[in-house]
């Protein structure tokens, strides 16, 4: 994005940093109630040694126990989420280790081991993949709402660009929901206090049809005041989601799931590094306290604007997947179709007015094939993603310093096809070997403008640049490595791994309009 004169603003004021507010400690009390047995999150049973649970995963695109997965992965399981209060992705990273979640504006900003994206808008790419269910989710503004009714959360760490594709170079994040059961009528409530306001309601009922169906509703409400003076940091969010299950025969599964999530409040906030002495750290930058701090760096300080913005996030988010899975007899055939809708309205205050408006529409499409046998297990598949958005990025630091808008439509088109294979070359040592090559074609139209009144500026919608660039970019990723079972419930592997962020545009023009993947 292109802010110099925020950048200049911020070179001269020297110490005064942004630092993001992360969440404070909450206490709760809670209340659930259940009508029959609840359905089980994660598919557990005592293992062979003892008190050992197993625990059964999808990370590698094929159920299969966590100790048999050649990764680096943490699972959270349905009752760690509930015990904890989880509600947002941000709360992830209280519940793993080597794993940073913030945010930035409305945008969800996620770090594993140190590796991800400072996405600040819609036009910046991830560094950590977010599934829901299989379903690649594009927007870091677009992440909220999912934390319910949930089996488990899936952490994959370091590159996963063969099975994960694009932007999933840190690793990836897979939210998987509690899915419909055949023959079982079954739910369960939750209500939740706490302080800093906190009403917290969920629940989900799931009622067979006939022998070979079943639905599973669910719905979730939040409300938690800010964690900052100005009221910031908070958590307003509703949302439900039906899933469908039908199972017309032992070879044919059909899921179809649709969702809704509504997430409001006062935004993401900010507290200013170095502090005042004496002054409380939870002091958010939009307070009166934090905005006369601010005006008291000179040279500049006394230009900036000193109005306080009622910041909000307005984002309305649905979307609707399927899931076919068909077993032949030489191996398991699954087409995963989804589109997500995802309408953003951000006001946020990280030292200056940033307000941004956005819609994007993803469509994505996968398609796998494989299969898993003693001795040999594989899979190979392609995948097709889409979306297309508009959107505006506004700023004002004052009418004098810095009054800008941008306004912009993205466009991506991306293809991948790839393939990864375990093979037993002895007992019980297995070399792995996978690869994957993706196509993308960015596009992005728009304007870059001044709104400075005269004299400080050239007048209001004044365009600086106009730009319109189209790149295409490519990228080749792999794994590779070893896996040998030292015991029954041990494995020990060696794996090499590569992950490929998407290139990009910038909204300004040639030379510097593109960056590379």
């Amino acid at each position: 994005m292109k802010l110099s004169c925020m950048l200049a603003l911020i070179a001269t004021m020297g110490p005064l940093l942004l630092a993001h507010a992360g969440s404070r400690e909450s206490a709760d009390a809670s209340l659930q109630a259940a009508a029959s047995t609840p359905v089980e999150s994660t598919p557990a049973s005592s293992a062979d040694s003892g008190g050992l649970q197993e625990i059964v995963v999808t990370a590698e695109r094929r159920e299969e126990s966590v100790q048999k997965a050649p990764l680096t992965i943490q699972v959270i399981g349905s009752d760690a989420l509930r015990e904890s209060g989880l509600t947002n992705a941000i709360d992830i990273s209280k519940l793993t280790t080597g794993v940073q979640i913030g945010v930035g504006g409305s945008s969800t900003q996620i770090y594993i081991r140190g590796v991800g994206d400072f996405a600040f808008n819609p036009l910046a790419n991830p560094g950590v993949a977010f599934n829901v269910d299989g379903v690649y989710i594009a927007r870091p503004d677009g992440l909220g709402g999912n934390f319910y009714d949930v089996a488990r959360v899936e952490v994959l760490k370091g590159p996963q660009g063969t099975l994960y594709g694009r932007n999933a170079n840190g690793g990836s994040i897979n939210v998987i929901t509690n899915e419909a059961q055949l023959n079982e009528t079954s739910g369960d409530f939750n209500v939740e206090y706490g302080n800093f306001n906190l009403s917290h309601t969920d629940g989900a009922v799931n009622l067979p049809i006939g022998d070979t169906a079943a639905i599973r509703i669910a719905a979730n409400a939040v409300h938690r005041s800010g964690y900052l003076s100005d009221g910031t940091n908070d958590d307003v969010q509703q949302g439900g989601r039906v899933r469908f299950k039908w199972e017309p025969t032992d070879d044919l599964t059909l899921r179809l799931n649709t969702d809704y999530s509504h997430i409001g409040g006062d935004n993401g906030g900010y507290t200013y590094l170095p502090r005042q002495p004496g002054q409380d750290p939870w002091l958010g930058v939009g307070s009166p306290a934090a905005i006369a701090y601010r005006g008291s760096f000179p040279p500049l300080g006394p230009l900036l604007d000193t109005s306080i913005p009622d910041t909000r996030q307005d984002t309305k988010i649905w979307g609707i997947s399927g899931q076919i899975d068909l077993r032949l007899p030489f191996a398991t055939l699954t087409v995963l179709p989804a589109f997500r809708d995802t309408d953003v309205y951000s006001l946020s205050y990280p030292g200056f007015r940033y307000e941004q408006p956005n819609k994007a529409r993803e469509s994505t499409l996968e398609t796998r094939l494989g299969d898993s046998a003693p001795g040999l297990t594989w899979v190979v598949g392609g995948y097709f993603f889409h979306e297309t958005g508009t959107g505006d990025i506004n700023i004002l630091e004052s009418d004098i310093v810095q009054n800008t808008q941008i306004n912009y439509n993205p466009k991506t088109t991306a293809y991948a096809v790839f393939g990864q294979t375990t093979y037993e070359i002895v007992p019980d040592l297995r070399v792995i070997a996978g690869a994957r090559y993706t196509y993308e074609k960015r596009s992005l139209v728009g304007n870059y403008l001044d709104n400075r009144p005269v004299p400080y500026g050239p007048g209001p919608g004044t365009v600086l640049e106009s730009f319109d660039t189209a790149e295409d970019f490519n990228g080749i990723t792999y794994k590779a490595g070893l896996e040998y079972d030292l015991a029954p419930q041990s494995l020990l592997y060696l794996t090499t791994s590569t992950g490929f962020k998407a290139g990009g545009l910038n909204e300004t023009v040639p030379p510097d309009a593109v960056y590379r993947p």
